[in-house]
């Protein structure tokens, strides 16, 4: 009997320990530089174009994608590849595939996430 106390002591402080590791992981990944703590807006896109104070570009959406109108001077970096003029980002998949990160000059960031 005295084992199974043992034991299940182990497990309770084995189950506490990895519990403390997981969530000073997910706080560490929340307070990340991409983390959702470090959201500073949120809009809601919808089909005419339109201006953020924090964003270069126009921006509009259709049923199942997300439109940037870049005006001369504006830039963007998609996944490391530099953007002018226009740009179409496409839905994700059920599976979160296609996720971008896109990064301006003003170092304004944004993932796009399922709609």
């Amino acid at each position: 009997m005295t084992g199974d106390i043992v034991s299940d002591e182990q497990s309770e402080t084995d189950f506490v320990e990895e519990w403390e590791q997981w969530h000073r992981a997910r706080e560490d990944r929340l307070a990340s530089p991409h983390g959702f703590l470090a959201i500073t807006g949120l809009h809601w896109l919808g089909g005419d174009p339109e201006r953020f104070h924090d964003a270069p570009g126009a921006w509009s959406s259709t049923n199942d994608d997300v439109d940037v109108e870049l005006a001369d001077g504006e830039e963007l970096v998609i996944d490391d590849g530099l953007v002018t003029g226009h740009h179409r980002f496409h839905s994700l998949d059920e599976h979160g595939r296609g996720h971008t990160t896109v990064t301006s000059s003003s170092k304004w960031r944004f993932a796009m996430d399922a709609a």
